[in-house]
């Protein structure tokens, strides 16, 4: 009989396995999409910059256009950078749930900070 339960649980190990693999993969690529990100943003910074050189010295025509669109490009990415990591603590906080089972069960809770307590009131001695 104790054989038997145990087979039933491996299948459930397994998957938890398998999302915990998966999940530390999107962390890793949220790091590597921040990073790519944070480069991007520093690109279109200097573009703006040389651009603001250039202009005042070769009196290029469509300055303010041009600008205006280096300004919504880096808008965009700032934006893109934000929902990243909005992303990042969203798989953090799932991957905490599912390396700490007795969170799924209610006995504990995961703050705003990802910090694991035990659920219900605090109790002091």
């Amino acid at each position: 009989m104790m054989a038997q339960s145990d087979r039933e649980k491996r299948p459930s190990d397994m998957d938890n396995v398998k999302t915990n693999r998966a999940l530390h993969a999107m962390t890793a690529h949220c790091l590597r999409y921040a990073t790519e990100l944070s480069s991007i943003i520093a690109v279109i910074s200097e573009l703006q910059y040389q651009h603001r050189q250039c202009q005042q010295t070769l009196k290029i025509r469509e300055s303010d256009r041009i600008q205006r669109a280096l300004r919504q490009k880096l808008a965009e990415a700032r934006s893109i950078a934000r929902a990243q990591t909005e992303l990042s603590k969203k798989i953090k906080n799932t991957l905490a749930l599912v390396s700490f089972p007795p969170i799924l069960s209610g006995a504990y809770s995961l703050t705003a900070d990802g910090k694991v307590v035990p659920f219900g009131p605090s109790r002091t001695r």
